[in-house]
């Protein structure tokens, strides 16, 4: 399991050269909240609030957004989940080689990637534009 360790924010050459260092769990109850899934989950909310005030001008309605969105989150869950796995895939290797495949679906140890999440929800959005 990897354990994210807490590492300085830097601001060079603003006012000087200062750094401070805040806790990358935000909050401490089981595997811990993140402080940088909090702010991919906020994005996500300001996004959608977005895209349902924008909607009516292209002739859409708040739910076909709300519909998009059910199908966007859980798959590009499973994007960033895959896009790990194929880029890290020597961790998930056993001792002869295979693939332990048991451990590539344990997201709560860590490992999910930001480009296979926006690859996913781009093709599953375009998907659903299509349909």
């Amino acid at each position: 399991m990897k354990i994210m360790t807490d590492s300085p924010i830097r601001f060079p050459g603003l006012f000087g050269d200062w750094a401070i260092t805040i806790s990358s769990k935000a909050i401490d109850i089981g595997n811990g909240i993140y402080w940088y899934g909090i702010i991919i989950a906020v994005g996500m909310l300001l996004g959608l609030y977005f895209c349902m005030k924008q909607a009516p001008k292209y002739g859409l309605s708040e739910d076909n957004i709300i519909d998009t969105v059910l199908w966007v989150i859980p798959l590009s869950i499973i994007g960033a989940r895959i896009y790990y796995v194929l880029f890290y895939l020597d961790q998930f290797r056993l001792a002869d080689g295979s693939i332990d495949w048991a451990e590539t679906y344990r997201i709560w140890d860590g490992g999910l990637a930001i480009y296979g999440a926006v690859i996913a929800a781009f093709l599953t959005a375009w998907l659903v534009c299509r349909k």
